[in-house]
């Protein structure tokens, strides 16, 4: 991550329009943008040329957060040869762990990988061992730069960035579905915080990013 930039703004929304007038709007303030490709109505071609135009101009990282989970070989393809052209836009793709360390495929150009490790929604699977296990794989394929979780899995060994989902300012515990949100302040062993509801539903986004950024930066310094 650069400077103190340590917020990836999920921008699960289903419209281009949406998802671009808000880099346009959080535009130099971004270090790091996260995408569902296959839940946005309206994507092509031109989608794709704005989305390189403005990371080029802001100077952002895509991750889309495909969270794949196949073997190797249909994983490189789902990558490569499917209709939203993945390796032509992101940066960064995520990978579940239960295909196993060879479903994570050698040859995907420059893109690098976070590892799913642990979910922050209720009913999860994943327990101690399959974090152990996951983890594991994480600190054996150097393309594997990230991991998903919602703990530091300190004592097993792992230099990767944590990245973590679910944050939110409000004290708001759930969505109506099975998400759980937590506080900045229970998160301090983050290196990265997935927010995207709490900015891009909020009435002024920008404000609520930049308070989110400030309140970041004065935990982690007390």
């Amino acid at each position: 991550m650069s400077g103190n930039k340590t917020i990836c703004v999920a921008l699960d929304l289903s419209k281009t329009s949406e998802i671009l007038g808000m880099i346009r709007l959080l535009g130099d303030e971004l270090d790091m943008v996260k995408l569902h490709c296959d839940i946005i109505e309206d994507f092509d071609d031109a989608f794709i040329e704005e989305l390189v135009a403005l990371k080029r101009h802001h100077h952002f990282r895509i991750w889309e957060d495909r969270k794949f989970a196949d073997i190797g070989y249909i994983a490189e393809r789902q990558i490569k040869n499917s209709v939203f052209k993945i390796e032509k836009w992101a940066d960064i793709v995520s990978f579940h762990a239960v295909a196993g360390l060879g479903s994570i495929p050698k040859d995907i150009g420059n893109l690098s990988v976070f590892l799913v490790v642990e979910m922050s929604n209720s009913g999860n699977l994943c327990g101690p061992e399959y974090i152990r296990r996951a983890t594991e794989i994480a600190n054996s394929n150097p393309n594997i730069t990230g991991i998903v979780a919602q703990h530091r899995p300190d004592n097993l060994g792992c230099d990767k960035l944590v990245i973590s989902p679910g944050v939110n300012l409000t004290g708001v515990t759930g969505d109506k579905i099975d998400q759980q949100y937590d506080t900045i302040e229970n998160k301090m062993f983050a290196d990265v915080y997935v927010i995207g509801r709490a900015i891009t539903q909020a009435e002024d986004p920008k404000a609520i990013f930049r308070q989110l950024n400030e309140t970041i930066k004065e935990t982690k310094q007390h």
